[in-house]
């Protein structure tokens, strides 16, 4: 290996001219290099965050006339079930034993609930005039009667689980957020998860003399 003392002086000027060259050079392109990685990140961030805003504001729009539709059909379903009336007749005399079931399906007891009736159809297992209400609407359809407990049972409905068992006799728990809207007398409109799948709903209570049930 050549000695530094050995190089002439030209060689070495140019060496100390290419080193005091090449590093602030090197120094500069690392410096672009960090900035330009900065730029792009923040770039990609910022377009990130656009697609997101458009996306949810997509969905917020898609939701909005979703629920739309859903008052529509629920102004009829509520024609359908209730006519010109405000209230369900209950008649406590001839209660309807229902079987209850659990989040599997399976029963596990039975409950007796009023008997009530609507336009002089009785709504409790009465499931061909749901089924009718529901192709009628083109949706899913239930009536839930309100346990003293906070639950909402499900007493007719043409809603069916995976199997395709109809899901009479299954509920909503009573620290569901509906059953509390419900309980309190006030309506629920939003997205919920129904026998392990996610629905856009509408539910709104009605009076039968100073009990509370629900109709959709």
């Amino acid at each position: 290996m050549p000695n530094i003392r050995d190089l002439s002086i030209r060689t070495k000027l140019v060496s100390v001219t290419l080193l005091l060259v090449l590093v602030p050079l090197l120094a500069v392109s690392f410096l672009s290099l960090n900035r330009f990685d900065s730029a792009l990140r923040k770039a990609a961030e910022e377009d990130l965050e656009h697609l997101v805003r458009n996306i949810f504001a997509m969905c917020s729009l898609q939701e909005e006339m979703v629920q739309k539709e859903l008052g529509k059909r629920m102004a009829l379903a509520r024609m359908l079930l209730l006519g010109d009336a405000s209230r369900i007749h209950r008649d406590p005399e001839r209660p309807v034993k229902l079987p209850l079931r659990d989040t599997e399906g399976k029963e596990t007891r039975g409950l007796e609930v009023p008997s009530w009736k609507a336009e002089g159809v009785r709504l409790n297992l009465d499931q061909d005039f749901i089924d009718r209400v529901g192709e009628l609407t083109g949706g899913i359809c239930t009536v839930f009667y309100l346990l003293p407990s906070g639950e909402l049972l499900r007493i007719a409905t043409n809603l069916r689980d995976k199997e395709g068992v109809r899901a009479v006799g299954t509920f909503i728990p009573a620290d569901n957020f509906v059953s509390l809207m419900i309980g309190q007398g006030k309506p629920f409109k939003g997205r919920t998860l129904v026998l392990d799948e996610w629905y856009i709903n509408r539910v709104r209570p009605v009076l039968a003399k100073k009990e509370k049930s629900w109709a959709p």
